[in-house]
Parts: C-alpha cells; structure tokens; sequence
C-alpha cells in the first residue's frame, strides 16, 4: 500500500509510461506561452505532475489543460482561497468540520471521504474554511498512487442539515468550488452519496448539479435513509456503525492521515504553494 506523504520522486523511479508522460508535460510547458506556468516550474515537481498525468488518465493534453487552469485560478481567478490553503490556517475545520478520511478501501481500491455535515456549524466555521478542509483532505489522498489512478469517492451524512447550512450554497460559492475542484484540481471523482438527508438539501444538490460537468452529475447517487442502498456501492465493512457498518468510529477513519495532515513538514509543504 502507498504511503499518503507526498514523496518528491525522481524521474528514474516512474515507470516508463510515467516517465514518457512527465517528459511531454514539461516540454509543453516549456513550449507554451503560458508565462503562470513557466514563471512557477519551480513547483512542478514530478510528483505534483504525475498527479494530473494519472488522474487523466495518461492523457497528457487534458492534464496540461487542468494544470493550466489550476495556476490561472490559484493566481488570478480566486489567489484568495488558496492563500489559505494550508493545514495550520483551517485547523478548526478540519478538526470539528466533520469530514474525514475512511481507513478502508471500497471494492475498486478506491478512497473515501466522509463529510458529516451535522458536526459543521457554520456559524463557527465558514464554508470557505470547511470546503478548504475537504480539499486538504483530497490533496493528503493524492499522495496515495492508487488514489491518483483509480480516484475517490465522497460519502456524504446528511443529518443535521438545516438551514443555515443551505445559505451558504449560494450560486457564487457553489461556483467558485466547483471551478477549484473540478476545472482546476487532479481530484477524480468517481462517485458521490448521500445518505439521511433531508428534504432541504435537495435544493442545494440541484444548485450543485448545475455547475457540474454531466457526467459527473449522473455519479451522484441519494440514498435516502436506505444503509442498504448505500451498501450496494460502499461495503459495511469499511463503514462505521452509524452508517450500518461494522466497524467503530475509531477504527474506521484513518486517523494517521489527519495527524499527518497537522504535521509542520506537511504544512511549510502547502505554505510554500502561497509563496
């Protein structure tokens, strides 16, 4: 199993095809008029790039269209969200914002990203700061070369949704997330469910679904209040009990990559994207 630090690899330790694909992205960022990427390579790491690369599937045109528009948004477009985009900066959101990263796998060796909007209050933590959470999460997943191939999945516990989590759902924010993890990020998405939510959130899902690409949109899957829906998709093996699971809450998350997460290592890392 691959570690989730993210380990700086040299190019001689990729596979050929990894290689290949790291040689023709550099060269086209080389060859490109693109003065955000060739004033910034100094942060092209082949690990930074091998995740656009295998999150695209090896097709180095569209990981070089997602690289461009990450710096285009991370420098132009909203430098705000990412100025924060570091561990020490949204502690409190990672810590009580209820999102969490399952120890098991699905059946497609696949992450899971727990998000229980219940333990979110956000008139504590703002959606800003609780959706800069769920993408350090997504990052921290992205150390994991499985993950990077095979993509991840987000399980979504509705309980507790009311009101006040539905304004913060506003068509500017849904937006602006939607641009940074979908347009920007090597985030794949393979699928998304929710489960106990209430009638509310349907409201915000069909705003979510608007800013998404169709494809992704027919990925999300409700459940209603049906464990055994859920668990046509998600083994209760891996799930904790409160999603009809087996196992306990602690031994469910994966509590070694949140720790790792708050690690001062792991924070100079995403500081140093801000620079």
């Amino acid at each position: 199993m691959e570690q989730n630090n993210m380990t700086i690899f040299t190019i001689n330790s990729c596979s050929i095809k990894d290689q290949k694909c790291l040689i023709t992205l550099r060269n086209m960022i080389q060859e490109s008029n693109n003065e955000l990427l060739i004033k910034n390579t100094w942060e092209f790491t082949d690990d930074f790039l091998l995740r656009y690369i295998r999150s695209r599937n090896y097709h180095v045109n569209s990981a070089f269209e997602r690289l461009q528009n990450h710096m285009y948004i991370r420098r132009i477009k909203n430098p705000e969200v990412y100025a924060r985009l570091y561990p020490s900066a949204v502690y409190d959101a990672l810590e009580n914002g209820g999102a969490r990263v399952l120890r098991g796998r699905d059946d497609k060796s696949r992450h899971v990203l727990l998000v229980r909007l219940s333990e979110w209050n956000p008139d504590e933590i703002c959606v800003d700061d609780f959706l800069l959470a769920v993408m350090l999460l997504g990052w921290e997943m992205l150390g994991c070369k499985e993950t990077q191939l095979n993509g991840m999945v987000i399980l979504i516990d509705g309980t507790g949704f009311g009101l006040k989590h539905a304004r913060q759902g506003t068509p500017s924010n849904v937006q602006k997330y939607a641009d940074l993890i979908v347009k920007a990020s090597p985030f794949k998405c393979k699928g998304a469910h929710i489960i106990f939510a209430p009638m509310i959130f349907n409201m915000t899902l069909s705003l979510i679904k608007m800013f998404l690409p169709q494809k992704l949109g027919k990925r999300i899957h409700a459940h209603g209040s049906s464990v055994d829906s859920l668990h046509k998709f998600i083994s209760p093996d891996i799930l904790p009990q409160s999603l009809g699971g087996v196992l306990s809450e602690a031994d469910s998350i994966d509590e070694e990559l949140l720790q790792g997460l708050y690690s001062k290592e792991r924070d100079d890392y995403y500081k140093s994207f801000v620079a």
